[in-house]
């Protein structure tokens, strides 16, 4: 099955298979190609820590470059080369196999892929969003079926709404009164920091990369805090979380799931600030957790994933933002927070 994996925290996600005679032919093509990223993926399961699983998959990336230079030079190889080469953590050489690829397969479903692929490596670099969108631009559509068109055609608005954060930056950040503050004091206002370096990150107790990231957040407090940095944790009611209340419940995934989307299964107001209280305990969170309204991570600041984290500088503009986990992220955000202190 084609795919392609990137490793940002170990993230994998699937492609949409190509269809009919192309699937097929896709498919025959890419089984040697298959084999080797097997191959890759089975180091990542042999180790005993999760931990080690990054290290692990890099690797093993680099020795299966080694090994097929001859393989990943011919045909839709240069696609599996870009695959790997972001598990080596070679992002730039990754863009470079997946725009040569995407450029001579042309109207092919992969040669799409490694355009989509090249497209999220340059909203991650320098290129920023604007030099995705514009990338995306290059692809030619007059070959692609419906699925495809609509595959890009949400890439590309992601990729708005990824240049509208973007667009924060060097700007005020937009300010916001929360409507409820858990370890923190009772009425709150982002603007009230102003002279502190602010490190606001929005997320919830139901997202899994949100809690894998508290505990750094936490560290960074303590580390920083005395320099002036102060962490926030910005959420909302969403009617549903992970509550932590079982004293046996191991960090940081092993809450229970309560609530539900559904009108009929939220929870209530009371309960849902019950369970952040919770979670700010079992977390030792040495920072404050503010809820907003929706519209404050949805349209201030273009929040469409979590977690997402803003840097914003003592002056009150917007130094940065990260989007999601990792140790690239945290050495990104780490970065950002620098240079806000820096700043006069």
């Amino acid at each position: 099955m084609l795919r392609s994996l990137v490793v940002a925290g170990l993230l994998v996600f699937p492609i949409t298979r190509a269809s009919s005679a192309q699937d097929a032919a896709a498919e025959t093509a890419a089984n040697p190609m298959e084999k080797i990223l097997e191959g890759v993926y089975a180091a990542a399961q042999s180790v005993e820590k999760p931990e080690d699983a990054r290290a692990a998959i890099r690797d093993a990336a680099r020795k299966a470059l080694e090994e097929n230079t001859a393989v990943l030079a011919e045909g839709d190889g240069p696609h599996f080369r870009g695959q790997l080469l972001m598990m080596a953590e070679d992002n730039d050489g990754a863009l470079a196999a997946f725009l040569a690829h995407g450029e001579s397969a042309k109207g092919s479903p992969l040669g799409l892929e490694s355009m989509m692929m090249a497209a999220m490596l340059t909203e991650d670099g320098p290129g920023g969003a604007k030099g995705a969108i514009e990338l995306l631009g290059r692809i030619d559509t007059a070959s692609l079926d419906d699925k495809a068109k609509a595959r890009l055609d949400g890439m590309r608005k992601n990729l708005e709404v990824s240049l509208k954060r973007d667009e924060l930056n060097g700007k005020p950040a937009p300010d916001f009164t929360a409507t409820h503050v858990v370890n923190g004091p009772a009425t709150w206002k982002l603007s009230d920091l102003r002279g502190k370096v602010v490190v606001l990150d929005f997320f919830a107790t139901w997202c899994p990369p949100c809690r894998a990231v508290v505990p750094e957040l936490v560290q960074l407090q303590t580390d920083m805090g005395s320099k002036g940095v102060q962490v926030i944790g910005a959420t909302r009611m969403y009617g549903y979380g992970m509550d932590f209340s079982d004293p046996n419940a191991e960090l940081p995934h092993g809450g229970k799931s309560v609530g539900g989307r559904k009108d009929d299964q939220k929870l209530a107001e009371d309960e849902e600030l019950r369970i952040n209280d919770v979670f700010v305990k079992a977390f030792k969170m040495n920072y404050p957790l503010v809820f907003s309204d929706a519209s404050v991570g949805k349209d201030s600041y273009a929040v469409t994933g979590i977690p997402t984290v803003f840097v914003i500088g003592k002056d009150g503009n917007v130094v940065g933002h990260i989007v999601g986990g990792g140790e690239a992220n945290h050495a990104k955000l780490l970065k950002f927070v620098e240079q806000a202190l820096a700043a006069r």
